[in-house]
């Protein structure tokens, strides 16, 4: 199939009106998810000025506030220092963090991929 083929000019017209949808798409979802949190943010302080930890639905089903806790992501310095602190050796510290922070020692994956580039 050569570039200049209509099956190849077809396929063109329509990922390019599909890439402009699903950008349209995600920009309206951005608008909504901003609100969505607006909206949750006001909720949340409501419920806490008025100790409400369970709110009961007119659709059935809850709302409930409640405290999530993430860990931080793993950084050079925080593995250096456990390292150091368990082995008292600044050299061998270094070394083995070094080398757990090397991305020649993970594995990968490769795929090709089509991706529009705009002006």
């Amino acid at each position: 199939m050569s570039i200049n083929s209509e099956d190849t000019k077809k396929y063109l017209r329509e990922y390019l009106a599909l890439d402009d949808k699903v950008n349209e798409l995600k920009a309206k979802i951005k608008t909504i998810e901003d609100r969505k949190k607006e909206i949750s943010e006001n909720i949340l302080n409501t419920m806490q000025s008025n100790n409400i930890g369970d709110l009961k639905l007119s659709t059935g089903g809850s709302l409930r506030a409640y405290v999530q806790t993430t860990v931080n992501p793993l950084k050079k310095e925080t593995i250096y220092k456990s390292l150091l602190s368990e082995l008292s050796d600044e050299v061998q510290s270094e070394f083995l963090t070094d080398k757990i922070l090397d991305k020649s020692n993970r594995g990968s994956s490769t795929k090709t991929i089509l991706k529009r580039y705009k002006k």
